[in-house]
């Protein structure tokens, strides 16, 4: 499957993870695992095909974001750290540093 394709079904899956939390209130963590699982799988996959920015740090942000719902701190660090590697536009550079202080600030306080 394509990137684009990939990106496509991970938020297919996010949308239905929205939908179903606003209308019952509860969260079904597999629609977010899927969506995490798929975008991260886009990004990397991307990285070794093209590694064009912005297409690779919006990739990445996405999946830092899935693995930080999920309270996957250490998988979001991971990938965090394989975005700040690349060249991010400013704008995604801000977001990216966003999560950074968030992630760092989670890890702390599980350790």
């Amino acid at each position: 499957m394509q990137y684009k394709e990939m990106h496509s079904r991970a938020m297919q899956y996010y949308d239905e993870y929205v939908l179903k939390k606003a209308e019952n209130g509860k969260e079904d963590k597999q629609l977010l695992f899927n969506a995490y699982h798929i975008e991260r799988e886009a990004a990397l996959n991307f990285i070794k095909e093209q590694n064009i920015e912005p297409t690779r740090s919006i990739l990445l942000k996405g999946a830092i974001n899935f693995a930080f719902q999920l309270k996957m701190f250490e998988e979001a660090n991971e990938l965090l750290k394989i975005a700040l590697k690349g060249d991010p536009p400013f704008n995604q550079l801000q977001d990216l540093y966003k999560y950074k202080v968030a992630i760092e600030k989670n890890l702390k306080n599980k350790s």
